[in-house]
């Protein structure tokens, strides 16, 4: 589906469903994403931050809602930091990044997921010029993975086998040379 063509399924499933608060703030946020996927407008990184900040007044009562809302949230910020890089403000990236971990720590995340939004300040740091704290990231996000079982480490032969996503599952560290 185009962007205009999604923009429309929203625009007429707004007009024969009431929408709640949540509903309405992730139907913006849909609405966003596919404007930004057609090329952003000097306004959209202000409109995703006042989203961002109109998920605080969600009811957040039940564990339930808790997890829709930080959910929504952590979308609206991983929007801001695809714009942030696309303008190349390094620093509102890593900031940006740094609330997504933050949020998933908070709302009891597995690590793995922890140390993806972690790993997103590898580029960013590397910009900067901040090697060693990119390093420590990719450390960081190796260990996590690993954990996981959602990482293979390179033989010592040369066979790097990095593997994340559907098939993750047959991934296996493999021993290091000791």
């Amino acid at each position: 589906i185009g962007s205009s063509s999604h923009a429309a399924a929203i625009d007429q499933y707004e007009a024969h469903h009431s929408a709640g608060p949540f509903s309405r703030l992730r139907l913006e946020f849909y609405r966003l994403r596919s404007e930004i996927r057609s090329g952003p407008n000097p306004t959209t990184a202000e409109r995703v931050e006042q989203l961002a900040s109109q998920t605080t007044c969600l009811n957040t009562e039940t564990p339930t809602a808790a997890l829709r809302v930080a959910s929504l949230t952590e979308a609206l910020w991983d929007l801001a930091d695809d714009l942030a890089r696309a303008r190349g403000d390094w620093v509102a990236a890593l900031e940006l990044t740094d609330k997504i971990a933050k949020s998933r720590e908070q709302r009891g995340a597995p690590p793995v997921e922890i140390a993806d939004a972690l790993l997103n300040q590898y580029g960013p740091l590397l910009v900067l010029e901040e090697v060693k704290a990119a390093s420590l990231r990719l450390r960081m996000a190796r260990r996590s993975f690993e954990a996981a079982d959602d990482i293979r480490v390179d033989d010592g032969a040369g066979h790097a086998g990095g593997s994340r996503g559907a098939d993750a599952g047959a991934a296996r560290p493999q021993a290091r040379p000791g």
